[in-house]
């Protein structure tokens, strides 16, 4: 490792500009493109909260309004921000892959692109009964009984790859009754919410159940999917006829150099901007570390690390106390 030589230990050590020597060393085009990367985070947070509004009311005033709704707001509002938090997670990694993509395939980049959306698709459908769905609510597996062998019946009857059904505490949320055969590739899971299985009879789960598993036997889920992949073909091929003209016609002025440039983004999709090298920006302002950090930013790391080099300087180097020179007879 290369120390710059205003952090290297010395007699006359400085916290601040061995700090920022540190600092000194990613600058540039790689500077350039872990800011970009890290603040285009920043736009999957402000799309959220400008929509959030309209979420608020949709999603809580206008259910209790209408007396759809039982939760209180916190904690109504503390699932959006597990919302948020899956949609800055998997919203980052899909960006930063289809930038790569676009940079890889060249004029082919839609079709891979359109590939790679099928490919996430797919991807939550299979995650999200396992891994998705329990971060709002609580599944357990149904008690034995007529209900449970009732539907496993249908189920077997259907060719439904489930052995268990579970039921899920929606009467917290909701007032609403549903059920839904979800997964697939092995994660196939068959779940009703507490207030179908509490407020309504046998016959009438049946009914909801056979219609779920109705979706499944049909392959709904895989027409979905396929759908979608076909529609994001003829989308990402439009952008890739257009994007030239768009390029043309405001490319210099923005800065944008190419459909490779991650700065294209928001002028085609009004979205995220994001970068495939070090992903976090190394100098926020105080007030963005605060908001938008749950680390410490590289410059306070490195800050430290120097406060603390200096109160603990390498004991080869350490400075002894050099006696005056006696004064004269």
């Amino acid at each position: 490792m290369q120390i710059p030589d205003a952090a290297q230990w010395s007699t006359s050590f400085n916290v601040d500009r061995a700090t920022q020597a540190w600092l000194d060393t990613v600058a540039g085009a790689q500077r350039l493109q872990s800011n970009a990367y890290f603040e285009g985070g920043y736009w999957l947070l402000l799309i959220w909260v400008l929509s959030l509004p309209l979420s608020i009311y949709q999603g809580y005033f206008r259910e209790h309004h209408y007396g759809l709704a039982n939760q209180s707001f916190l904690p109504w509002f503390a699932e959006q921000g597990i919302s948020l938090a899956l949609l800055l997670v998997f919203g980052s990694v899909f960006i930063a892959l289809l930038y790569a993509v676009v940079r890889r395939t060249g004029e082919r980049w839609w079709a891979w692109g359109a590939g790679l959306v099928t490919l996430f698709v797919l991807l939550s459908i299979v995650i999200a009964p396992v891994f998705v769905l329990p971060l709002f609510n609580d599944y357990r597996p149904l008690p034995p009984g007529e209900t449970r062998d009732s539907i496993l019946s249908l189920a077997r009857a259907n060719g439904i790859p489930a052995g268990n059904v579970y039921v899920f505490d929606a009467s917290k949320q909701t007032t609403r009754i549903s059920a839904n055969v979800a997964g697939a590739l092995g994660t196939t899971r068959i779940a009703l919410n507490d207030n179908l299985l509490n407020h309504t009879s046998l016959p009438e789960i049946r009914a909801v159940m056979a219609h779920e598993m109705g979706h499944f036997v049909l392959h709904h889920i895989w027409r979905s999917v396929i759908y979608l992949g076909v529609l994001t073909v003829f989308a990402l091929l439009l952008l890739h006829w257009t994007f030239v003209w768009l390029l043309q016609r405001w490319g210099a002025r923005l800065g944008i150099k190419d459909r490779a440039d991650v700065a294209g983004l928001p002028l085609a999709f009004a979205s995220v901007a994001m970068r495939l090298s070090s992903y976090r920006k190394l100098t926020p302002g105080a007030l963005e570390e605060l908001l938008m950090y749950d680390h410490p930013s590289g410059r306070t790391r490195v800050h430290m690390a120097m406060q603390w080099l200096k109160e603990n300087p390498p004991a080869a180097s350490a400075v002894t106390a050099v006696p005056a020179p006696a004064p004269p007879p």
